[in-house]
């Protein structure tokens, strides 16, 4: 089992996060980091008893911090492949997308470049707006999520694409 997660989210989900995980994975001791500042600050122990998991965060993992992480690092990245980097949403809807996503992905050094471990995509109907398509990916997210997070709190096995 794994003893230590890091996990990377804004401040609005650290909460409903929290309590869920807390009661589901009492032993596991989890730090939430919702800012650069926290993430530099973890201690060299921490993270080398630990898995690092970010979820739809704009904090980008420096490299020095994902080799110190002794039971890998994974991104939820709120896209597909098709659009890494900021706001995919947004370009997608933009742009006429007719699908989107979730992406669940080991972490490197290049943002949103790691090997792909699952991917949830939806439809976006002609009729939706940014926050139907939204709830869409939120609803898409927690669902990856719930698939992996057993594997991800528990085994220190290596996920592997």
């Amino acid at each position: 089992m794994i003893n230590s997660i890091v996990f990377i989210c804004n401040k609005v989900w650290s909460g409903t996060f929290h309590s869920v995980l807390s009661a589901d994975f009492p032993e596991t001791i989890i730090t939430f980091i919702d800012n650069k500042e926290q993430l530099n600050n973890l201690s060299n122990d921490l993270l080398s008893k630990c898995r690092l998991i970010a979820f739809f965060t704009d904090i980008i993992v420096p490299k020095q911090i994902l080799e110190k992480v002794r039971f890998q690092s994974f991104n939820f990245h709120p896209s597909t492949p098709k659009r890494p980097g900021w706001a995919p949403l947004n370009y997608a809807l933009l742009e006429g997308d007719r699908t989107s996503g979730v992406t669940l992905s080991l972490m490197v050094e290049k943002i949103d470049a790691g090997p792909i471990i699952d991917l949830q995509s939806f439809v976006i109907d002609q009729s939706d707006d940014y926050i139907k398509a939204n709830n869409k990916l939120f609803e898409c997210a927690f669902a990856l999520f719930r698939k992996h997070r057993d594997t991800l709190f528990f085994e220190k096995k290596i996920l592997t694409p």
